[in-house]
């Protein structure tokens, strides 16, 4: 496989370009090993060119997080398949790996701290180079990974009516949120909604009306608090299926340096299954495969 060169000085300079300053620099020699190290996967090219290409911030920290994930795939032994197509979509799916006989298609997001927070924390730093901010809403960020999950489950990227042995995955890097404190139970909540917090978690952990993205939810015995919920946050445009028909679960990803500048990390997952659509067998499989490479974080 021809290996696609990226030099340091490339990567530099990109850093540079999306707004990167010396603590992200930093990092410029520890990703650019990763670079290379996926850099003879198929198809990655696609992936390094938009790294380099990023014009902002957010979209780099996007392609960093694309490069940290499949060097976990590299580094694992797993093959890793870039910039994947399935049938009748026009959009890519970022990742696709190989588990137990189903091929697992994996879009990624980098969801970092709200743009609210992150004004406060700046102008705080600004005038005492310190800050102190306490977040007292924690459902606002339970809104933002449910409108990820559902955005990055567009139609445009994933066949509402998947092969059978196609498993489809979004997963979210959601290491910022709720200033690096956000947990297992905001995970579940986000996903599967109460009834399953309520299983693994503590009862403080339950948010009354919140509805989670795969909740089999009958609308007749909805409460209003949980009707408006549905109403509120899990829009799809037109007439598109909602994602819990075809999206067969949730990655929530933390990185074991949650600091903005950070570019190269190792990486923990929380794998969330949309219950009705996976059988054991897909679970146990596909669950073991992924948590080879990016271990389990609880």
């Amino acid at each position: 496989m021809r290996q696609v060169g990226v030099t340091i000085g490339d990567l530099r300079a990109a850093i540079v370009s999306a707004g990167g300053g010396a603590n992200a620099l930093d990092d410029a020699e520890a990703l650019h090993g990763k670079v290379m190290r996926v850099a003879s996967e198929p198809r990655a090219k696609l992936m390094l060119d938009q790294l380099l290409q990023a014009g902002n911030a957010g979209d780099f920290r996007g392609r960093v997080l694309e490069v940290n994930v499949a060097a976990c795939f590299v580094e694992g032994g797993l093959p890793v398949e870039y910039g994947v197509k399935q049938p009748g979509c026009s959009g890519d799916i970022d990742l696709m790996f190989w588990a137990g006989g189903w091929r697992v298609h994996l879009e990624l997001k980098h969801l970092g701290q709200d743009q609210q927070t992150r004004r406060r924390m700046s102008a705080q730093l600004q005038d005492t180079n310190r800050y102190c901010i306490r977040v007292d809403d924690d459902l606002g960020d339970v809104v933002r990974l449910q409108r990820d999950i559902i955005g990055k489950a567009s139609t445009r990227k994933f066949n509402p009516s998947p092969a059978p042995d196609a498993i489809n995955l979004v997963g979210i890097d959601v290491s910022e949120l709720q200033l690096a404190t956000i947990d297992l139970g905001d995970c579940l909540l986000a996903a599967g909604g109460n009834s399953l917090v309520d299983r693994f978690c503590h009862p403080s952990c339950l948010r009354e009306g919140v509805v989670g993205v795969f909740e089999d939810v009958v609308s007749a015995r909805c409460s209003p608090a949980q009707r408006q919920w549905i109403a509120n946050y899990h829009q799809v445009p037109g007439d598109a299926p909602h994602p819990r028909d075809y999206l067969h679960g949730a990655v929530f990803l933390f990185r074991d340096r949650p600091e903005t500048a950070a570019l190269s990390y190792a990486l923990r997952s929380v794998l969330v299954w949309n219950s009705r659509l996976v059988p054991a067998e897909v679970r146990s499989a596909v669950g073991a495969a992924l948590y080879r490479v990016v271990p389990p974080a609880y």
